[in-house]
């Protein structure tokens, strides 16, 4: 998640009374440590507001609150007797082959008006975790994804990977050995052979809020 990326959703969520589920969430290292934005811009404001965040993915770790396959009915079940206001989707649809089978279920979890707030690369570089399928949707196209109403969308400027990197030199050095190393780690050299493309020009960050129509999956 970039900077840029985590304002947004913290404009997007405000006013939500909750509950939120954040279904991807990863580990409370990875938003407090790691990535420290993401704590500071997201999820302190909303602890600080009194909304109920709970934190899902597939790994169990510290700072995840609940563990489970979004696809799997049972656990479904589980999550819609929670009674969620909303979900936040962030950078996981390209991560996974079919995002059509995890929209649906977020539907399923939701009541008639719940929100979801997605986002995700629209011009972004290859980064496999496990996988990236390369899927960049538009706002709009994210809307048709989950079947609902777009209250509101925006592709917002991410910076550049020149924003993240220490030391060039270092950076273009490593990167170097990366590529060279392609056939030993093809994922890696991959990744960074895309990166690259990045140096100067923007990242862009498709975003949207999407109210769900109808309860269930028609």
């Amino acid at each position: 998640m970039r900077v840029s990326e985590a304002k947004w959703i913290r404009g997007a969520l405000k006013g939500i009374d909750g509950p939120i589920l954040n279904l991807g969430s990863s580990t409370k290292t990875f938003r407090e440590d790691l990535k420290p934005h993401i704590d500071r811009e997201v999820f302190s404001p909303l602890r600080a507001d009194g909304v109920e965040v709970v934190h899902a993915d597939m790994k169990q770790a510290p700072g995840v609150d609940l563990v489970g396959d979004i696809t799997d009915p049972v656990y479904q079940e589980q999550l819609v007797a929670r009674h969620f206001r909303a979900i936040l989707v962030s950078n996981l649809l390209e991560h996974v082959r079919d995002p059509g089978i995890v929209a649906d279920a977020c539907r399923r979890i939701l009541p008639e008006g719940g929100l979801i707030c997605v986002t995700g690369p629209y011009r972004y570089p290859y980064h496999a975790d496990p996988i990236d399928t390369m899927y960049r949707p538009t706002p709009e196209e994210f809307a048709s994804l989950f079947k609902g109403e777009l209250v509101v969308g925006e592709i917002i400027d991410g910076g550049t990977l020149r924003d993240d990197v220490r030391s060039l030199p270092h950076y273009l050095a490593q990167s170097g050995w990366r590529i060279l190393n392609w056939p030993r780690r093809p994922k890696a050299a991959r990744a960074r052979a895309s990166a690259l493309t990045y140096l100067f020009r923007p990242f862009e960050i498709s975003c949207a809020v999407i109210r769900i129509g109808t309860s269930g999956v028609s």
